[in-house]
């Protein structure tokens, strides 16, 4: 038995552990224990289960039966234990012979596009020449989707060129498209953006600050009424180069082994969203259009000779800053309030706000 290495575990205490525990006092070594609590006690127990189902139901003894047959049994029959267990409400969700696996529900003569990674299985893209490439995979994603949330830094139109068609088709479709994205280093190209936000049922929102930017992620979260969800978070951004040359590292996690993700994708995207950071961009309104343009053209320093001699500066609070002064406003204006105190983080701006106050 081979003896327990120093360092962390999360490891439910089996029979086999327990015998090499105790016989860490020899070594003068010490385990630290905790009991399971209720509230997280089914999922690392359920987990435990797999995992010796996965390790054992390729080895089973078939006493002359199918493999496929004598897991169907096995599992039916571990299944009927926890139903019978269980405190009503439980339905018969056992394994219906022969086994099958439902991959789709279509109309007669549709065939519904499929990505080459699993839907029920989180995997790692690292743009190996054996696996898919990530363009692909965003097609096929958006293909069989019902609405996406994309949340990039810089969208470049050759990138969009090659998710046109899966796009074109999910707005069709009357699917909500949401993406957020900045101007940041003037990266993003205006046409691309134009694109994306004139198709229908589709919503794009800007960060216009191109000195900084809280938007590293790169990522996808593709939602489906099947409730096979899945998210792509990685190192790409939309440009040709990412979705199909780069060596980009992308996880593809999915909600039926990691709900836990997919949840947390979807508070986080839903904080950003309603941001003030992130302004909607429609580029049939003037002013919208033009307040991307010159962000992106400030960022990247091609303002022509013209307007950098016309150049007046413009300063404008940040979202935040003006929560600030709006905050402030009411205090004197609905309290009386004339005196008044900021605290503010180091960089932040307390200096600007200061100046916009007095303004």
């Amino acid at each position: 038995m081979s003896e327990l290495p120093d360092g962390l575990y999360e490891q439910l205490v089996t029979l086999e552990l327990q015998v090499k525990l105790a016989q860490l006092e020899a070594s003068r070594r010490q385990p630290l224990l905790q009991k399971l609590d209720k509230a997280d006690s089914a999922e690392l127990m359920a987990q435990h289960v797999a995992a010796e189902m996965r390790r054992l139901l390729p080895h089973l003894r078939l006493d002359g039966r199918d493999v496929i047959e004598r897991q169907l049994e096995l599992c039916n029959s571990i299944l009927d234990l926890l139903r019978e267990s269980a405190r009503g409400g439980a339905t018969n969700v056992n394994i219906a012979p022969p086994a099958q696996q439902l991959l789709s529900v279509a109309r007669k003569g549709e065939e519904l596009l499929r990505p080459s990674t699993p839907l029920s299985q989180s995997e790692l893209l690292t743009g190996a020449k054996d696996e898919p490439r990530l363009g692909a995979e965003l097609f096929a994603e958006l293909g069989s989707s019902d609405s996406v949330d994309i949340l990039v830094s810089f969208i470049k139109w050759q990138g969009i060129r090659r998710l046109r068609e899966p796009l074109e088709k999910l707005a069709a479709r009357g699917k909500s498209i949401r993406v957020l994205t900045t101007t940041y280093l003037g990266a993003s190209e205006l046409v691309a953006l134009e694109w994306l936000a004139r198709l229908p049922n589709t919503h794009v929102r800007i960060s216009h600050d191109h000195r900084r930017t809280r938007l590293h992620a790169k990522a996808w979260l593709f939602r489906r009424a099947t409730g096979f969800h899945t998210a792509y978070v990685g190192s790409a951004n939309v440009s040709a180069c990412a979705l199909d040359l780069g060596l980009e590292w992308t996880l593809k996690a999915c909600q039926t082994d990691a709900p836990h993700i997919i949840e947390r994708f979807k508070g986080a995207f839903e904080s950003l969203w309603e941001d003030g950071e992130f302004e909607p961009f429609d580029p049939d309104v003037e002013d919208s259009r033009n307040r991307v343009a010159d962000a992106l053209a400030e960022a990247r320093g091609t303002r022509s000779a013209d307007e950098a001699s016309n150049f007046v500066l413009k300063l404008e609070p940040y979202p935040f800053q003006q929560e600030i002064l709006d905050d402030l406003r009411a205090e004197r204006e609905l309290r009386g309030h004339m005196h008044n105190l900021v605290v503010s983080a180091t960089g932040t701006g307390a200096t600007m706000v200061a100046a916009f106050d007095y303004r």
